[in-house]
């Protein structure tokens, strides 16, 4: 028959144990200090754990594949199409670079990360919804900016106060001046009309012709 002997049937353990509540019961106001301290170095500890719910944070951080890969998602947002567009300074047509265009496809086709890549001219043939509904990404600096304003309300109130001034200007042209000064109106008398735009449309009003009195 076999018999199991547990920790605590060895005599030096249940003496250790006797020795350490007896000490800490002698020094209680240490013991509550040591327990104290060692519990604020691990909550200091536990405020640095971070649950990261990525999973390319899993993936080696060394290599050439593995951080070329964790650029691409970080620039592009996802493992999604990639459109890549040409296009031809002032005074130069695209067809003045088929050359480079082709060797940037060859490439392309070449790379074993790129399943296919279809290219050709921005035409009616392509179906550009994809791109349509990240047509934000192709903008940088300034133009990013300035269409982001676009959605701010300040600068929906300034577009629309610009289609009214465009609506103004064309009826003024069209010889429509009642038009004209309709819509006029209607840019000064919206309080959320830009200054600048409000003091256009008062130098217009100023040049249009007195209404007649019957």
């Amino acid at each position: 028959m076999i018999y199991f002997q547990s920790a605590f049937d060895i005599p030096i353990v249940p003496a250790l144990v006797t020795s350490i509540v007896t000490t800490a019961y002698r020094r209680r106001s240490f013991t509550l200090l040591a327990v104290l301290a060692a519990s604020g170095l691990f909550a200091v500890a536990a405020a640095r754990v971070r649950f990261d719910t990525d999973v390319l944070s899993l993936l080696p951080r060394t290599g050439a594949t593995i951080p070329a890969f964790r650029r691409y998602v970080n620039t592009f947002g996802g493992v999604d199409e990639l459109y890549v567009i040409f296009t031809a300074p002032d005074g130069r047509a695209v067809a003045d670079y088929d050359d480079d265009v082709t060797a940037w496809t060859a490439a392309l086709r070449a790379a074993p990360e790129i399943a296919f890549v279809d290219s050709g001219t921005a035409d009616a043939s392509r179906n550009f919804g994809w791109l349509a509904d990240r047509e934000l990404l192709l903008l940088r600096s300034e133009a990013l900016e300035e269409a982001l304003n676009h959605l701010t309300p300040g600068g929906l109130s300034a577009a629309v106060a610009s289609r009214r001034e465009l609506l103004a200007l064309s009826a003024w042209r069209g010889g429509d001046t009642a038009a004209a000064r309709q819509w006029l109106d209607v840019i000064t008398n919206d309080g959320e009309t830009p200054p600048s735009l409000r003091s256009r449309a008062e130098a217009l009003q100023a040049l249009l012709p007195p209404v007649a009195k019957s």
